[in-house]
Order: C-alpha cells, then sequence, then structure tokens
C-alpha cells in the first residue's frame, strides 16, 4: 500500500504544482485537482480543491454538486444537502443536484421535502420529453405519495407516464393502476 500512497502523492503534487503555475484565479485548474483527488478517494483534499474552485465561480452549479458529492460520500448528509441546495439554486439546468436533493430527503424520511423535490425534477423534465430512469424513479415516488393522500387523480397522472417507458417501473406503474382502480372502485360505491 506505501507504493500506493506515493504514486498518489506524486499525481497530486504535480497537479499541485501545475495549479500554482498557471493562474491561480483560474477556476479551472482548482476543480480539476478536485477531480483527481476524488478520483483517489481522498475527499477531503477534493474538499479543499473544490471549494477553493468554488470560491472563484459561485452562482456555477457543478461546483457546488461536487462539493455535495463529496460530502455524500463522506457521510455527511446535512451538508451534501446544503451543497445540493445552493446548486440547485445556481441553474442547475439538467436537474441532477434536485434528483439528488430528493434522494437524500427521501432516504432520511422527509417525505414533504422529497415530494418537493421530485416533483421540481419532474416539472424541469416537461411533459413532451423522453423519460429517463430518474424521471421515471420520481414519477413512482410522486403516485405513491399521492396514492397515500387519496389524490387518486394526481397518482393516475403520474403512472400514465409511465406506461409508455420500457423499464420495470412499467410494471410497477401498470400494478399501481390497477390498485388504484380498485380504490376508486370501492370509495365511488354506495354502502350496500
Amino acid at each position: 500500500f506505501q507504493a500506493e500512497d506515493g504514486i498518489r502523492d506524486s499525481v497530486a503534487s504535480r497537479g499541485l504544482g501545475d495549479v500554482y503555475k498557471r493562474q491561480a484565479r483560474d477556476y479551472r485548474a482548482w476543480y480539476g485537482l478536485g477531480q483527481t483527488y476524488e478520483i483517489l478517494n481522498m475527499y477531503f483534499y477534493a474538499l479543499y480543491y473544490y471549494r477553493k474552485a468554488a470560491r472563484l465561480r459561485p452562482y456555477d452549479a457543478r461546483m457546488w454538486i461536487a462539493i455535495a458529492q463529496c460530502h455524500e460520500k463522506l457521510h455527511r448528509v446535512d451538508d451534501a444537502i446544503k451543497g445540493y441546495e445552493r446548486a440547485a439554486a445556481h441553474d442547475d439546468a439538467e436537474g441532477h443536484a434536485t434528483i439528488k436533493l430528493a434522494r437524500l430527503h427521501r432516504s432520511r424520511n422527509d417525505h414533504d421535502k422529497a415530494v418537493a423535490c421530485f416533483q421540481a425534477y419532474v416539472d424541469l423534465h416537461g411533459q413532451g420529453e423522453e423519460i429517463v430512469d430518474a424521471t421515471a424513479e420520481a414519477l413512482l415516488y410522486l403516485a405513491s405519495k399521492h396514492k397515500q393522500k387519496a389524490d387518486y387523480a394526481a397518482a393516475q397522472a403520474c403512472l400514465a407516464r409511465l406506461l409508455d417507458y420500457g423499464g420495470p417501473e412499467k410494471l410497477e406503474a401498470q400494478a399501481m393502476l390497477r390498485e388504484l382502480r380498485s380504490l376508486i372502485d370501492t370509495t365511488a360505491a354506495p354502502p350496500a
């Protein structure tokens, strides 16, 4: 393992030397050095350099996503949430921070915040776009929460979008739709 550590230190120190040789105000150098340390699973060092890049580009969502991912790998969930929230606030056009934030809230059983984040992600990826795995995950989660709140129409709308999706989520959506129809029929039927 000592040889591996020596290689890591050598790679990192060469990278650091290159940063100092270049302009210290270039965020790309600091960000690249953060990536190097992240690849080497040296997350505290990666955080240091990502933070330097974020100071130079405070409105760049990529910087905050990188910081949040390091915190997540270090099991610092509160700090990861703060990083993803900051990224989402700074033009997270693809919704990477939003979906990560939703998953973290779901893992902490903070369902109201998870629903808000999943809904924001679904809204970001409009009705006409092709459904990707993260969108399918968001739609299934939203449908289950709408079903729990007896908002069957909203649940059906989420599930209907999944019927065109080819993954296993389509089968879950079909099963949940059958269950919803059964619930609607029993609530609509007058008591005997």
